[in-house]
This record gives C-alpha cells, sequence and structure tokens, in this order.
C-alpha cells in the first residue's frame, strides 16, 4: 500500500512538474524571439535613418547640381553670345583688313612708281618686312666712329629731296645705325652716334628744301643690322655703320593711294 501511494505521488509530480517546464520553454523561446526582433527593428531602423541621411544628402546634391546645371547653362548662352559677337567683328576685322591691305597695296604701287622715272638716278623703292625702303645704288654708309655724311653720298640724297619737293605728302624716316664696336668709357654710345648720322643726313635734305613735315630721324643702335651673320667682321660693321631711308604711309596715303 505504502508502494502504491508513494508511485502515485511521483506520478502527481511528475504531473505537476512537466506542464511547467513546457510553459518555460515556451516562455524562453518567445523572449529569444522578440529579443531576435527587437535587434532586427533596430537595425532597419537604423538602416532607415541612414537611408534618410542619404536621401537628404542626395536631395542636397541633386538641388546643387540643379544650381550648377543653370549657372552653366547661363555661362553657355552667354558664351555663345560672346563668340557670335566675337565672330562677327572677325568678319568686319577681315573685310577691314582686306580693304586697307588693297589700299596699302595701291600706296606702294603708287610710291614705287614716283621712284620709276628716277631708276636712272641711282634711286628705286625696295620691300623689307612690310617696310617700304628707298635705297640708293651705293648705300650711305659712314666710318668707324664718325657721323659725318661722305661728299660722295650727298648728290644721291638732294636727289632723294627733289622726289620727296615734287611730292608734299610722302613721309620719309631717316634711320641711323651703327655697328657692334664699343666706345671707350665716358666717350658716346652707339644710340647718340647713330641719332646722329641720322639728324646728319636729314639736315641735307632739310637743307635742299625738303619740308620738316615731311621727315623724321631715329637712331637704332648696333639692334637692326643689315649684315647679321658675322656682325663683328670687318665688312659687317661697314656695311651695319649706314641709314637707311622708310617711307612712312599716313592714313591718307593708304586712303587715297596716293603717295
Amino acid at each position: 500500500m505504502r508502494k502504491l501511494i508513494k508511485l502515485s505521488l511521483i506520478l502527481v509530480a511528475i504531473a505537476v512538474i512537466f506542464p511547467s517546464c513546457v510553459s518555460k520553454k515556451k516562455f524562453t523561446d518567445l523572449l529569444s524571439s522578440k529579443e531576435a526582433t527587437d535587434a532586427a527593428l533596430a537595425q532597419s531602423e537604423s538602416k532607415v535613418k541612414t537611408l534618410e541621411g542619404e536621401k537628404e544628402e542626395l536631395m542636397n546634391a541633386k538641388s546643387e547640381l540643379e544650381a550648377k546645371n543653370a549657372s552653366l547653362n547661363s555661362e553657355l548662352t552667354s558664351a555663345k553670345s560672346q563668340l557670335e559677337n566675337t565672330s562677327n567683328e572677325l568678319k568686319t576685322t577681315k573685310t577691314s583688313l582686306t580693304e586697307t591691305t588693297s589700299k596699302l597695296d595701291k600706296a606702294k604701287t603708287s610710291i614705287k612708281g614716283v621712284f620709276a622715272s628716277y631708276a636712272n638716278s641711282g634711286l628705286r623703292v625696295v620691300q623689307r618686312e612690310n617696310r617700304l625702303y628707298i635705297v640708293m645704288d651705293e648705300p650711305v654708309t659712314f666710318r668707324s666712329g664718325s657721323s659725318r655724311v661722305a661728299r660722295k653720298y650727298k648728290e644721291a640724297i638732294k636727289t632723294l629731296g627733289e622726289v620727296l619737293k615734287e611730292n608734299p605728302s610722302m613721309q620719309v624716316q631717316v634711320e641711323g645705325h651703327s655697328d657692334n664696336a664699343k666706345f671707350l668709357e665716358g666717350q658716346g654710345n652707339n644710340w647718340s652716334l647713330s641719332m646722329n648720322r641720322a639728324m646728319n643726313t636729314m639736315n641735307i635734305l632739310l637743307r635742299s628744301g625738303v619740308s620738316p613735315n615731311q621727315l623724321s630721324a631715329v637712331g637704332r643702335g648696333e639692334f637692326a643690322p643689315i649684315a647679321s651673320a658675322d656682325p663683328s667682321s670687318k665688312e659687317a660693321r661697314e656695311q651695319n655703320r649706314r641709314v637707311e631711308f622708310v617711307v612712312v604711309p599716313t592714313i591718307s596715303t593708304i586712303a587715297d593711294g596716293n603717295p
């Protein structure tokens, strides 16, 4: 009998304990599931915040790009307008240049025609680097360190004076030059020497009756040699000690095509 009671008590205890154990396991499982869900929810919320931040950044970037695009479109429109204006200005300039070149060519032909009748006197016109030079059969050169015009050149210079007197609208620049030999310290320089050569030559033209309004003088020192291959050689220095006569086209000369 005692054994039967004891067994019954054991069975009752097992019956009571077993349902309790099952409920606790479910609770644990549910708790674990809730924690996982909370973690997943927190992770989702974090992702949402991150995406919202990224969205805001993208919206800001979009706004900046739209503003920049509007600015670029404005600049492009302005650039197109400037390009069109420049193209029109270029066309006008080309037309003007063509007209000026044509007039200048006409003026050159006219100036050369003036000297054609003096060919027997040794005067002629040549073009060098877009400049017209009046040249003589024998170039006007000088002794080293001297600005005195030799007697043998004076007749040719006076003949040039006659041409200028007959063509009062023609202007000539007398350019003086020197070789590259250096002066002793305190005894002058090639600038002043070349200028004196130009002035002395111009004075011959003035004494011949040429109007001062037709003449100008400039000294260029040794910096525009006509013989530059070996400017220190004796032959080059002799050629570089010179004066040259440059025709100066005026606005009226270019416009009318007459000297």
